[in-house]
């Protein structure tokens, strides 16, 4: 594997990166919690999630601009005293999918900060093999990606974004800072003030395993098929679909996991707390109907917002919308996330 994550990937619609943006590439290892090293190579076979981060306009030194940037580098080039958002692909996405490049280019345009967006295990250029639904997962991953911003790049998370299944995980993030902070406050330290929930789902009691294949199966405009039941049933687990060359399957254990997602739940956790959550949807998402986004409004949550895209689909109609979303989460920010 290259020690600088590349533009394109096998497996995945070629990359549509938004042009004149001062970016880096480069992978962090999962495992290595405490390192401010950036691993060129797998330090004893940990993990290694790729990240791409956009600086903030301008901020790179003259000397450093416009020049190819390894990962020994990165620290460096980055300017500290900029705030970091953070931005989390959804379901069988990526990285430098269009919605999420572009979303975090126009986001550090707008609020003339760094956005940094990474692959998920088993996604991308990201090691580790995909999982459906790896809820669980994914949420160390988002843990290991602030702690890294954090303690390396000495940078502060004013915002964590995510579309999707990417949502999900992000608000599943909220909701473990505030219940680590309520069983200690000393020790957790700094936290998160403001998540943006793109298109994301309410998840409420009574998933089963088909409610929650159908959804799935949407993304890729198919259903889930009697055949499909038979075959989860008899071995456990059901072909997919192919990345490439690369046979994705779908494991009985992480659907009985899908289904066990509880929203109300994660409300609960962040309920009383500072924490301000954005929600952005579509009124036409097929994938994530718009009444999950309502019931995230109908929670009460003190620091809650909602912003409805009329005729709006599950990926924001491209880039129709991208001057309004950066827009939304750049005043909600500057709203919510003070120092």
């Amino acid at each position: 594997m290259s020690a600088v994550p590349t533009k394109d990937c096998e497996g995945y619609f070629p990359s549509m990166l938004p042009s004149n943006i001062d970016e880096i590439s480069f992978y962090i290892p999962v495992e290595n919690n405490n390192s401010v090293e950036i691993a060129a190579k797998d330090n004893n076979g940990a993990t290694r999630l790729a990240c791409s981060m956009i600086l903030a306009p301008g901020s790179r030194s003259k000397s450093q601009h416009g020049l190819a940037s390894f990962p020994e580098n990165v620290i460096n080039d980055v300017d500290s005293s900029k705030d970091v958002v953070i931005v989390c692909h959804g379901f069988l996405a990526w990285r430098n999918q269009m919605l999420i490049s572009h979303t975090a280019a126009a986001i550090s345009k707008a609020m003339n900060c760094h956005t940094l967006r990474f692959d998920f295990s088993g996604n991308g250029h990201s090691d580790g093999l995909w999982r459906y639904s790896n809820y669980d997962g994914e949420l160390n991953d988002l843990k290991q990606v602030v702690r890294y911003v954090r303690d390396t790049l000495k940078c502060r998370v004013s915002c964590v974004l995510g579309h999707s299944q990417g949502a999900a995980v992000v608000l599943n993030y909220a909701a473990w800072e505030q219940d680590e902070k309520k069983k200690n406050p000393s020790a957790v330290g700094e936290t998160v003030p403001c998540f943006v929930n793109m298109a994301g789902r309410f998840f409420g009691p009574g998933a089963t395993i088909e409610s929650v294949l159908n959804v799935s199966m949407k993304s890729l405009y198919s259903e889930y098929t009697v055949d499909q039941q038979n075959e989860l049933s008899e071995t456990g687990k059901i072909k997919f679909m192919k990345r490439g060359e690369t046979q994705l399957e779908i494991a009985l254990d992480d659907v009985v996991n899908a289904t066990k997602q509880d929203s109300k739940s994660v409300i609960s956790s962040i309920m009383d707390t500072p924490v301000a959550i954005l929600t952005l949807h579509g009124d036409a998402d097929i994938c994530n109907p718009v009444d999950g986004a309502r019931k995230y409004d109908a929670a009460g949550l003190p620091n809650h917002e909602l912003l409805i895209f009329e005729d709006g689909d599950h990926s924001f109609n491209g880039l129709k919308h991208m001057e309004t979303i950066a827009s939304a989460v750049r005043d909600f920010v500057q709203k919510h996330g003070g120092e």
